[in-house]
């Protein structure tokens, strides 16, 4: 199992090719048996975990090996020794007297001789073939032709093959050697206590404190892989055994979420690393075949596939799609749920759809009427009057005592808390502002609904909606959209929001001629001389206007520049 894995991640990743004319000779030595040194050898390609080799040598799967490797230059020259285990052999095609094998290397043996050595090959590059180079790099791929497709289908299916001829308890004794850490645990989650159950661990601790089930929660809810490290925050919420975890879905053949795989405790101490995220997506579709007839506990047959008219999201796009999805799945369940997003978008709206449009279920901390502490207070009440879930704003103006006063009443209570923000909570709470337990405890699902510049696929239609609403609410016959006007929505070269969006509508109506058959919208443009105060740097200032049309305004990007830089840049490749 360890070895299919390897195999077949090593054939996905890219290695720098090594060509006869770079003048690279080897020679590999045997470990574990009788020492065989063998000179005719020849690398095929490498990187910084593996390397490809072709020799007429006999060697065996799960074989160590030592390789030397030695260059032949006038200048430059190198001589360096790695180890290695052999995971993937295969007949030469152009001399079938030799085979192509691949090696894992070892970690301790990754040193910096060898990363200079492949900076050196970098250097020989073209510039263009550097760049292709580069980004096949970047992206952790090699190009896959029709005949390695062959190849890649059969490294898969033997992986299969291998995993489902034996039990699931052959796999789960490889899982930390595999992911080099001390446990595992599978959780399935269970609708009727709304809890996760301990399925399989090779643990005798389970880690059962609420705050390591809202992050079992939103890795189940969100569909999102988590890998966390609790040394350095000062509220771990989990068991202090627990130093560090990995964690991925188990989605059944629906795209349903049907539990959890979680790894803990790397050997390393630190965060698992790129290959060991990517493993764990490859072991939980693997491991989602033998719960084949566990299905997605959380019905949605009683739940009305429909939002709020004057808020709405297109189901044509996908971002929609999954709001929608989101919104209804989370309606037949008790979690807490963080709705976030910029102003105008309806969050309000689409918190009553989850909980009902009881005005006494929202608590608004930033209204001077009445004192937060009086509505903390009014909580307790709300509950006696059956009342099971409460809509929370503006919850960055309570002290650091009304807000575990509030995280207190809302845990004995067990009512459900759907949050709404403007401001980016996460921000908030690692700038001390909200407390950690208190953020972990309401946003066990995290829902950020996107502005509208950012759904382009959507706005005509949503514009649509809004014409078709206030026409018929008026006894008025359906008005067409100008194209001029679709033009300048889907140029998304504005700033506003679903209520604006709704409200130039109604205006645009109301100064119409009844006769009229096509509605025209006059929308107001960004103005670029106010980010710019030239008129000569035109791809600059269209640079930094797509930018700000990339970014989300109700996400703190306080001390993340690269955010920036890295949109900018995005942008201006495209």
């Amino acid at each position: 199992m360890k070895f299919n894995i390897q195999n077949y991640k090593f054939f996905k990743s890219y290695r720098f090719p090594i060509h006869e004319e770079d003048r690279v000779s080897a020679e590999v030595i045997t470990m574990e048996r009788e020492n065989i040194k063998h000179n005719n050898v020849r690398i095929d390609s490498i990187n910084l975990s593996g390397l490809n080799f072709i020799c007429s040598q006999k060697y065996s799967i799960g074989e160590k090996i030592k390789i030397k490797i030695a260059t032949k230059r006038l200048f430059n020259n190198w001589d360096f020794e790695l180890t290695g285990i052999i995971i993937r052999s295969f007949i030469y095609c152009e001399d079938v007297t030799k085979t192509i094998y691949g090696i894992s290397i070892e970690p301790n043996s990754q040193t910096t001789v060898l990363k200079y050595f492949l900076k050196d090959f970098l250097s020989h590059y073209r510039t263009a073939k550097l760049k292709d180079k580069l980004f096949q790099i970047c992206q952790n791929k090699i190009k896959i032709n029709r005949d390695d497709g062959v190849e890649l289908f059969s490294l898969f299916q033997s992986l299969i093959q291998k995993t489902y001829s034996g039990r699931i308890i052959d796999i789960l004794n490889e899982l930390p050697s595999i992911f080099r850490c001390e446990n595992y645990h599978i959780f399935l989650f269970d609708a009727k206590t709304g809890e996760f159950e301990i399925e399989r661990t090779n643990s005798d601790v389970t880690p059962r404190d609420h705050s390591f089930n809202s992050i079992l929660k939103e890795a189940y809810f969100n569909k999102v892989i988590i890998n966390k490290s609790f040394h350095e925050k000062k509220a771990t919420g989990v068991d202090l055994d627990i130093k560090n975890i990995l964690m991925s879905p188990i989605v059944n053949h629906n795209g349903e979420s049907i539990g959890i795989i979680c790894m803990s405790n790397s050997v390393s101490g630190g965060k698992f690393n790129f290959t060991m995220i990517e493993n764990i997506k490859i072991i939980a579709s693997l491991i989602s075949y033998f719960y084949a007839d566990k299905k997605h506990t959380i019905s949605s047959e009683k739940v009305e596939n429909k939002l709020p008219d004057h808020f709405i999201f297109s189901d044509k796009s996908q971002t929609g799609q999954s709001i929608i999805n989101t919104l209804n799945t989370i309606k037949n369940t008790r979690e807490n749920l963080y709705i976030h997003g910029e102003t105008g978008l309806g969050k309000r709206a689409y918190a009553r759809y989850i909980c009902g449009d009881n005005e006494e279920t929202v608590i608004d901390f930033n209204d001077d009427e009445v004192t937060n502490h009086k509505k903390l207070e009014q909580i307790s009440e709300l509950t006696n009057k059956g009342i099971k879930d409460l809509i929370v704003k503006n919850l960055e103006m309570l002290s650091y005592d009304e807000q575990a006063t509030f995280y207190n009443i809302i845990r004995s209570l067990k009512i459900r808390i759907v949050t709404i923000a403007t401001n980016d909570l996460k921000a908030l709470e690692k700038n001390d502002i909200i407390l950690t337990d208190l953020y972990n405890l309401i946003t066990t699902v995290k829902l950020n609904i996107p502005p509208l510049r950012l759904r382009r696929a959507e706005i005509v239609e949503i514009a649509k909606h809004y014409i078709k609403y206030e026409c018929t609410k008026r006894g008025m016959s359906v008005k067409k959209l100008s194209q001029e006007s679709i033009n300048d929505l889907e140029a998304a070269n504005w700033d506003f929001n679903n209520s604006t969006l709704h409200s130039i509508i109604v205006k645009a109506l109301l100064k119409s001629e009844s006769n009229e058959q096509v509605l025209h919208l006059k929308l107001k443009a960004r103005d670029s001389r106010k980010i710019l105060n030239s008129n000569q740097n035109t791809q600059l200032q269209e640079y930094i206007l797509n930018t700000l049309n990339s970014c989300d305004k109700s996400i703190s990007y306080k001390n993340t520049e690269s955010i920036f830089v890295e949109n900018l840049m995005r942008k201006k490749a495209s």
